[in-house]
């Protein structure tokens, strides 16, 4: 054993730290080093049962200062604080999949006297893993923090990690203020002259995506996180790239060297602690609230009365379905009295789900699956559903038309505040839907406000904004969320349209139509939607003035994909926001088997205006969300919602409103998809 580290027993030679050699070596070599140092020449170990990962400090996971290549589970959600002076970060992030993690996170300079916290400069961070680890092969990510934001936060990066027994190595490129050690020239300018561009580490000036990944030069970081024989402890040790060049403008700055040094450590699973030094005399440290919420044992919304017939051997089950169940759930409590209620004669059982005038799929099952899989216990709904025949029909009306009912808790938070930090709103809202006639539906919902200190940071849009008087909006304690008709209907088995009009959100009334062309069995959709709206008179009872002389068009091509290999969907819309803008939207979602949903998107109008993220000019707006359904229990609406939104709340660009409804949400839980998704939940309970 050398330097503390064991060597393969197929390499005799004295062992070397790639990292000494890495920093050591002249500029042109390093390259080849960096290669080298990641290629290991014997298998090495891909798993470890010390600690799971943890944060830097500006909240990646990563070592002290630097990111690797780790990432959480699909659907881990953290939020945090990280402190490194001068800096006090606060961060919040999903990991939408096992490839693709979004967060927000805003920074404070503490730096003038007396540390108080003058200026925020909140930025949009990612990761996005390439390539997962082998058992000869490192795990590669590529990251951006502040790839909106301002630029002298921003940094973009390109890491690799390893492990070997309990300690895992990562060594990675840095540009942006990751590149400043100016390690090596970039090796991007073989592209072309854009990536060889001066790049500026002002906070002055916004960064975007002209500018991520050039500069004239990078910089080398690496290091490594031991994990000790104590659960959830690990060491870390790294050397970074930032050489703080925006800092050291200042003569309260006082320099420090590259490496870190520190511990983690993770008591339960839902929180982390770290504390490190940055050279000899700054002080850093972590906190980080983690959880899942595929994880949480969330209860199923509350199904309704179906309608039940029988036509010589075969029961017919027409069930209604809503938005908040999946269509085995809504099935299976009536399947259940089928098989032990329908006379000996029936073999076969039809299960149609009623949404009105929508054509939804037709399952054919036999009864003795059924039986199989109820009475005996000896049948699984695999047995099910490889006898199974699906067609699709309009179904029949059933005679009973649910009210549907859902009371949502509605947070709201803002990271973009340059001056004023974090700002948050929250509501409860209590819905109703109930479908008048056949495919014709009546919804209506009240909103009661629970406060916040949104309305303590001035509005940065400008009078003829549409949304130049959301404060008055907020202000409110009691008004219509919205009330409306809408009517969904099928022109065939895969191209549904929706008509709707009447309040359709807090600020606005107005009306729309939607198309949209779904395959039942296609993971593509595509589909348009256009709306004439009016602006709400907010000084007006329940907000149900209107502003007649307040008109503004809108629409959007939509096109949406379920990624097979990821279990997330993108959504991509190009077309006119509220204000008369023009632009585009991606977006990606990800549903769990237990309801809970999370949503990422960033919005790019060709207008620019002031925004509150940074206070400088901006042409995007993004939103992160995450929707927890607790289900039905008694006494309460059918469901139940908590839903967390991260978005700038004042922007007048790249705007559009939430429907009350949509076709693709419509159709959602009627795709061949999702009911092979939710196939077990066909399974009757006693």
């Amino acid at each position: 054993m050398e330097n503390g580290l064991s060597r393969s027993s197929c390499d005799s030679r004295p062992f070397t730290h790639p990292f000494t050699m890495l920093f050591a070596a002249k500029k042109r070599h390093k390259i080849l080093l960096l290669i080298c140092a990641v290629m290991p020449a014997c298998p090495m170990g891909a798993e470890h049962a010390y600690a799971s990962e943890s944060v830097n400090t500006s909240g990646l996971i990563g070592l002290n200062t630097t990111p690797t290549a780790r990432m959480a589970d699909a659907g881990d959600v953290r939020m945090g604080t990280g402190f490194n002076n001068p800096y006090l970060h606060g961060f919040a992030g999903v990991q939408i999949s096992d490839t693709l993690y979004i967060g927000v996170r805003q920074s404070a300079d503490t730096l003038q006297p007396p540390n108080t916290p003058t200026t925020f400069t909140p930025g949009i961070d990612t990761k996005i893993r390439l390539l997962q680890e082998g058992q000869y092969s490192p795990q590669i990510a590529i990251g951006m923090q502040s790839a909106i934001g301002d630029s002298g936060s921003a940094r973009e990066f390109i890491t690799l990690s390893k492990r070997y027994k309990n300690a895992d190595f990562t060594l990675g490129l840095g540009w942006g203020r990751m590149g400043s050690a100016a390690h090596l020239d970039n090796p991007l300018k073989i592209f072309g002259d854009h990536f060889d561009q001066r790049r500026t580490h002002d906070a002055a000036q916004r960064n975007n995506p002209s500018q991520w990944f050039t500069g004239e030069d990078i910089g080398i970081f690496g290091g490594v996180e031991y994990f000790l024989p104590y659960q959830g402890l690990s060491l870390k040790l790294d050397y970074g790239a930032d050489r703080y060049i925006l800092e050291r403008k200042n003569s309260e700055y006082t320099s420090r060297a590259p490496w870190a040094v520190g511990l983690s450590y993770s008591p339960r699973d839902w929180i982390n602690t770290g504390v490190g030094m940055q050279g000899l005399d700054h002080i850093m440290a972590t906190l980080t609230l983690r959880g899942n919420p595929k994880s949480l044992p969330l209860r199923k919304g509350r199904t309704h009365d179906a309608m039940i017939s029988y036509d010589d051997n075969i029961a017919h089950i027409t069930a209604p379905i809503d938005a908040h169940n999946s269509a085995p759930h809504a099935a299976s409590n009536t399947i259940y009295e089928v098989i032990q209620h329908a006379p000996q004669e029936v073999k076969t059982v039809d299960i149609h789900f009623d949404k009105g005038f929508i054509t939804t799929p037709r399952l054919t099952v036999l009864r003795k699956d059924l039986d199989a899989a109820v009475t005996t216990k000896q049948g699984s709904p695999q047995e099910i559903w490889q006898n199974m025949t699906i067609s699709a029909e309009r179904a029949h009306y059933a005679s009973i038309s649910p009210i549907e009912t859902s009371l949502t808790l509605e947070n709201t938070i803002d990271f973009s505040g340059h001056r004023k930090g974090i700002s948050h709103h929250s509501a409860l809202i209590g819905g109703i839907k109930h479908r008048i006639f056949r495919g014709i539906n009546l919804g209506a919902a009240a909103r009661f406000d629970l406060g916040g200190n949104a309305n303590q940071t001035q509005s940065i849009t400008n009078a003829k904004s549409p949304f130049h008087n959301n404060e008055a909006f907020r202000e409110k304690r009691f008004g219509i969320e919205n009330a409306y008709l809408s009517i969904p209907y099928s022109l065939n088995e895969n191209t549904h349209i929706l008509l709707q009009g009447g309040y359709l959100e807090q600020r606005f009334t107005g009306y729309s139509g939607e198309i949209l062309y779904r395959p039942f069995e296609s993971r593509l959709a595509l589909g348009a939607q256009i709306a004439s709206l009016y602006k709400r008179d907010p000084h007006t009872t329940m907000e149900s003035g209107i502003h007649k002389d307040e008109r503004y068009d809108s629409g959007f091509a939509n096109l949406w994909y379920d990624m097979p290999h990821h279990d997330m969907t993108l959504n991509l819309r190009a077309g006119r926001f509220i204000a008369g803008d023009y632009g585009g939207e991606i977006g990606v979602s990800k549903i769990f088997m237990n309801g809970a949903k999370i949503n990422a998107s960033i919005a790019i109008s060709n207008n620019h205006e002031q925004d509150t993220l940074t206070g400088h000019q901006t042409n995007t707006s993004h939103m992160l969300a995450l929707s927890i359904p607790l289900g039905a229990v008694k006494y309460t609406p059918d469901q139940n919602i908590i839903r967390t939104t991260i978005m700038p709340l004042d922007l007048n660009i790249a705007q559009r409103i939430d429907m009350p409804n949509n076709l693709y949400a419509i159709t959602n839980n009627i795709s061949m998809k999702h009911i092979a998704d939710h196939w077990e939940e066909i399974e009757p309970q006693p």
